[in-house]
């Protein structure tokens, strides 16, 4: 059993994202967020990886109802959510 790593968590959750087919801008504004994260927990810095990880949540949150459905909101918030909890 391999241990458990917010960076594996979070390449799902890129993955998640570009499964939905989101308009381009949206999926590269989310995803890079995501990314900077990784980096951030990369370099131990799990301070700025929650900080990145909360600014992806309040984009979902603006994006909702518009570019995302409610459930597609949800769903990746809680998720997110997860990661932080488990960071």
């Amino acid at each position: 059993m391999e241990p458990w790593g917010p960076e594996d968590e979070i390449e799902e959750l890129i993955e998640d994202i570009k499964d939905m087919e989101l308009p381009q801008g949206t999926e590269t504004s989310l995803v890079s967020k995501l990314e900077n994260a990784i980096s951030s927990i990369e370099k131990e810095n799990y301070n700025a990886a929650v900080n990145q990880l909360n600014a992806f949540i309040n984009e979902v949150e603006d994006q909702r109802g518009i570019k995302l459905t409610e459930a597609q909101a949800d769903m990746l918030i809680g998720y997110a959510q997860w990661i932080i909890d488990n960071i």
